[in-house]
């Protein structure tokens, strides 16, 4: 990435501040992983976690939890697979990297 120059925040760019903070989209492990036919290590990729800690979400005998992150990282995922091809092609090279 080119290095930019900074920029202040006017009332446009401070209005997409609170509504990204404001963002609330989120999808538990379970609700992931009965939507999507996913592996606990494919999950762990999206969280960025251990796949031992993935594990742990699903199991009856730990009370180990995603966090509001992982919930979050779950249902941008969710997002991308469902709509991956209606963003712009300048989105999907911005955002990922299309070497894979």
């Amino acid at each position: 990435m080119t290095e930019k120059q900074q920029r202040s925040l006017e009332p446009r760019e401070r209005r997409i501040i609170l509504l990204y903070s404001s963002c609330n989209l989120i999808m538990t492990p379970q609700e992931f992983y009965s939507r999507w036919l996913v592996t606990h290590d494919d999950v762990a990729l999206i969280c960025r976690r251990a796949t031992s800690t993935v594990n742990k979400w699903f199991s009856p005998s730990s009370n180990r939890q995603a966090s509001f992150n992982d919930k979050h990282h779950l249902a941008l995922a969710n997002f991308l697979l469902e709509h991956y091809e209606e963003m712009p092609d300048s989105w999907q090279e911005l955002l990922f990297d299309l070497r894979f």
